[in-house]
């Protein structure tokens, strides 16, 4: 029985029942590659190894790591992630990032779907939450399962203060978007 483990740049790190390494070529998309736990094992258009099964299909990853501030109440954009029109079935939507604001007023961070209207997460973070005085950015994350129903999707993470004048700021932004069942 082979398991598999880590990537490398020649291939998939394997590793038999006695311990013994091995590693699993990278080919060609579609091709087969063997059985593991009794499911079939292919290459996947995306590049990643993948089981027969759906989970994991259609991955999309999008980040944005560079600090961003506003003194605006308006929401500010941050990060998109556009989700391709024909997919269908069920799929999760997960995020997370860092937030810094002032001691004086709350600030607020949300994942909003700009194609549909939807607000799926609007965390309003007060001064306890956020130690400014040390400089400590507070992180921010979650997950949503959601069904697009064939058409394209814009998902955007957007922040903004709630007192004019004071600074919000937001950095190590992720959304990732992938195929539950």
């Amino acid at each position: 029985m082979t398991w598999l483990g880590e990537s490398s740049t020649s291939g998939i790190m394997t590793f038999t029942e006695d311990g013994s390494p091995g590693v699993i070529s990278l080919g060609v998309e579609g091709q087969f590659l063997g059985i593991v736990a009794g499911s079939p094992v292919f290459i996947e258009p995306s590049g990643f190894l993948l089981s027969s099964g759906v989970f994991g299909n259609n991955y999309i990853y999008v980040e944005s790591n560079s600090e961003s501030s506003t003194t605006s109440t308006s929401y500010q954009d941050k990060l998109i992630l556009n989700i391709p029109a024909g997919l269908n079935n069920s799929y999760r939507i997960g995020w997370c990032g860092e937030v810094l604001g002032t001691k004086e007023k709350v600030m607020f961070v949300r994942v909003y779907n700009n194609t549909d209207g939807l607000t799926y997460s609007n965390p309003g973070f007060s001064p306890s939450e956020i130690q400014t005085s040390n400089n400590v950015w507070s992180p921010y994350s979650g997950f949503i399962d959601i069904e697009p129903a064939g058409s394209a999707k814009e998902i955007i993470i957007q922040w903004r203060s709630n007192s004019a004048g004071k600074t919000a700021k937001i950095r190590n932004t992720r959304v990732e978007f992938w195929r539950i069942e």
